[in-house]
């Protein structure tokens, strides 16, 4: 054993294993642990390894080649203890100076935190490399464990060279190297001095391609700001690091400044200058493509970044003031602006807002003017940023993508002021993928009036051109407003603009889409328009979107007017229908709507609910005297069997679209609705109930309790006795304007009606349908003086629901007579 020259282990698991061959070696010239080891591990093999006799080579003499050593993934004290450690055991068992190959693995998301970062730890690599190494030898730091995604580079840390003291020859080239990984260089490689004498060949070696993005980070502490200097900075390396070129390819440099988490720097505090900065040369910057500013503090950063060549493509500036915008891109020339430019949620100074925008004019316009004219995009999110943008954006003859993020309100104020000029694409909110794939950042617009939907085209005639228009809906609460109806509206006010050519709404949930399409049948008609909306819907990650191309807005407008032969308007005066409307006269305008909402509801099919036309603000008055004079409503219509008029929904509780899913639910051939209780008019007691409902049948319950709708259907009557029968019903539940979710099919089922108590003092529920450990319903549990005169207590169970009950107070309680089944 003692001629063993190589020792190879291919297990990471059990390093021990090789420690029995190296306690008898005495020639070992190559060591290789096909799995990396940290220095600690390899010290710890190394010294069970006799010292040898002295004056004598040690047993380590011949050792020539070790692969590899790990240096990641390591705590920094570790890490330096290590390297100390294994220097020590290679030294004393003859290994000084004769190693011909070292091969370190390090990795990007670490390498700047435990060694860059570390004087100490810096100090002893270079000391064991001088130690150990031939001045002939080769050192490699190889890249291990590579990924796209290496993180946030704290910038911070690839600088902290410029405040170390003195290290051994070899230590500037492995600097150098380990800033490579980093895609930094100290000089371009053909500047490179030759290396000293006594120092050996460090090089690095990356198998991988690069990542697509590096992302550097700078952040403010409480130091930077307390002493802005910070400590002497060694003279000698200053202006000489280059960002890019490192042979890291073409990928995208990104540098963001931040201030350290839990600092809340003075109002007045002044942007600190980090020193360390001005170790990149003049033009060290020229790779930064995106600069990103998170606080006022970091605008000392930015203006040296500014000043070492970047060009940018893209600027972010956030949580800082109008006036704090504006003097930075009074700094930046002509040609370094950025195409694209975001202010995302930008706070008064002073509060005077309007103030400092009002500024722009007078302190500005000479220098913002004329170096705007190159952005394409801007991008505003929050009050203050959207006004500055509406100030801004008139500079911009070149815009091509307006992003706006904030109210309705704030959205139409940053269109409408300053000149109309043109825009191709506008953003209403946005969705920004994230280097996490699982987290989105996603920003929705959201309605002025939840009822009414986003009404941007009521202000046509004040807005820009706008060729397309990207919009994130927020959609409210199924308890405020039916979304199909909210989002079917909020389309037709944008098709008011007439230069639309594509519309895209992104929607927040996939069950919005389902409750679009049934608003639009409810619209158009079964056989119109719904038909071409599985064209037009598209999977965006976990949402669905909706994509409206200039056929799919031309075939809208002209399916709007489905029963325009019912009227006496040419026909070609309403295929243009939305913008061309504004063009007529208002009375022949709003008689064309009243008349085809006539026309649709005569067309209809039994067991339909026909929605009104939609109307800009401009027309909604003259229209419902239009419905008055043709004796129609303005609400949804609901189409029964027979040849009866279209009705309204007879219920406060309950919308049309809902009733009619009950109705249809039923099976019945169903002629009118006959409403004959109403909790609210008639009593909240149960005989005031049984006083008006006496022996009608089948019945129709429907309560509302929290906003929310519980209800059932019997095809029996409440009198007379028996009080327990089985008669065919269904029970549901609908939240807010949603569709009702049924608790099973038309089935027989248990129904209890209690004979009325002497001044209403039962004890119990006088009303009971279905049964317990199915689904059930049950109204009056009890009557308790002082509740039953405004409520009515009520009870409900579904199979479901896995024996929950929920109990509830009642507000509103209707009992209808279905009529003709």
């Amino acid at each position: 054993m003692g001629a063993l020259q190589r020792l190879s282990e291919l297990s990471t698991f059990d390093v021990t294993n090789l420690w029995p061959y190296l306690l008898v070696t005495r020639s070992l010239v190559e060591l290789n642990a096909v799995f990396p080891m940290a220095p600690s591990q390899l010290a710890w093999l190394l010294h069970w390894i006799e010292t040898g006799e002295p004056g004598s080579p040690g047993p380590l003499a011949y050792l020539r080649v070790i692969i590899s050593i790990k240096l990641c993934g390591i705590a920094s004290t570790d890490l330096r203890d290590g390297l100390q450690d294994l220097q020590k055991c290679l030294v004393d068992r003859g290994c000084s100076k004769s190693l011909d190959y070292l091969c370190f693995i390090v990795d990007r998301s670490d390498c700047h935190s435990l060694i860059l970062n570390d004087y100490a730890t810096f100090k002893a690599l270079a000391t064991f490399i001088d130690a150990t190494c031939s001045p002939s030898g080769d050192v490699v730091f190889s890249l291990g464990f590579p990924t796209d995604d290496v993180g946030d580079i704290p910038l911070a840390h690839l600088l902290a060279y410029t405040r170390f003291g003195k290290v051994p020859s070899c230590g500037l080239p492995i600097l150098n190297t380990l800033l490579t990984h980093h895609n930094l260089c100290m000089k371009p490689e053909e500047d490179w001095p030759e290396p000293p004498y006594d120092c050996p060949s460090i090089e690095s070696y990356t198998q991988p391609a690069p990542p697509s993005a590096f992302h550097y980070v700078w952040t403010v502490t409480e130091d930077h700001v307390a002493r802005p200097q910070n400590g002497p900075i060694d003279l000698s390396l200053m202006e000489e690091l280059t960002l890019g070129g490192c042979g890291n390819g073409h990928a995208d440099c990104i540098f963001c400044i931040e201030c350290a988490e839990g600092f809340s720097p003075p109002a007045d505090a002044i942007p600190p200058e980090p020193p360390e900065l001005r170790a990149l040369s003049p033009s060290g910057l020229e790779g930064v493509k995106a600069l990103i500013v998170k606080h006022r503090m970091g605008l000392g950063v930015a203006k040296m970044v500014l000043t070492k060549g970047a060009h940018l493509e893209s600027l972010v500036l956030m949580d800082m003031g109008a006036m704090d915008v504006l003097a930075l891109l009074e700094g930046i020339s002509s040609v370094q602006m950025p195409q694209r430019l975001k202010l995302d949620s930008l706070r008064a100074q002073d509060g005077e807002i309007q103030q400092q925008v009002a500024q722009l004019d007078s302190a500005y316009a000479l220098i913002v003017n004329k170096k705007l004219q190159g952005v394409k995009e801007l991008m505003a999110k929050g009050e203050v940023a959207i006004r500055l943008v509406a100030r801004l954006k008139r500079h911009m003859p070149s815009l091509d993508m307006l992003t706006v993020c904030g109210s309705e309100t704030e959205m139409r104020q940053a269109l409408m002021a300053g000149d109309r000029g043109a825009i191709n694409r506008l953003s209403l909110g946005f969705m920004s993928l994230t280097r996490n794939p699982a987290r989105l950042i996603h920003e929705f617009i959201k309605a002025e009036d939840e009822r009414e939907g986003i009404t941007l085209g009521d202000w046509k005639d004040q807005l820009p051109s706008i060729k397309s228009i990207l919009m994130h809906l927020d959609v409210p609460s199924a308890h405020i407003v039916d979304p199909g109806a909210f989002i079917l509206g909020s389309i037709w006010s944008l098709l008011e603009i007439e230069s639309i050519t594509e519309l895209i709404v992104v929607l927040p949930q996939h069950s919005h889409l389902d409750a679009l399409k049934l608003a639009v049948e409810r619209r158009f008609g079964p056989d119109q328009i719904l038909d071409q909306m599985g064209g037009m819907v598209r999977a965006m990650t976990n949402r669905k979107y909706l994509v409206l191309t200039s056929n799919d807005i031309q075939a809208m407008r002209k399916a709007a007017f489905a029963c325009s032969h019912s009227t006496a308007c040419p026909s070609a005066q309403l295929h243009g229908y939305l913008p061309s409307l504004a063009a007529l006269a208002t009375e022949a305008s709003t008689d064309i709507l009243a008349c085809d909402f006539a026309g649709r509801i005569s067309a209809a099919t039994p067991m339909t609910v026909i929605d009104p036309p939609y109307a800009p603000r401009c027309l909604k008055a003259p229209l419902l005297a239009a419905m008055e004079r043709h004796g129609l409503a303005m609400e949804p219509m609901m189409r029964l069997h027979g040849d009866g008029p279209g009705i309204p929904s007879p219920s406060v509780i309950a919308s049309a679209a809902q009733l009619m899913a009950v109705l249809r639910k039923t099976g019945k051939d169903i002629t009118g609705i006959q409403p004959l209780y109403k909790a609210t008019v008639h009593g909240f007691a149960y005989t005031d109930m049984l006083c008006r409902v006496g022996h009608a049948t089948p019945l129709l319950f429907l309560v509302r309790a929290n906003g929310d709708t519980h209800g059932f259907f019997i095809d029996t009557s409440l009198r007379p006795p028996p009080q327990i029968r089985t008669a065919l019903g269904v029970i549901f539940m609908a939240s807010g304007s949603s569709q009702p979710a049924f608790a099973s099919s038309l089935m027989s089922t248990r129904v209890i009606a209690e004979a009325a108590a002497p001044n209403d003092r039962a004890v119990g529920p006088q009303l009971v349908v279905g049964r317990q450990g199915a689904d059930w319903l049950c109204l009056w549990e009890l009557a308790v003086g002082g509740l039953i005169g405004a409520s009515c207590l009520a009870r409900v169970g579904w199979a479901a629901w896995e024996g929950r009950v929920e109990t509830m107070l009642a507000d509103e309680v209707e009992v209808m007579q279905l009529q003709g089944a």
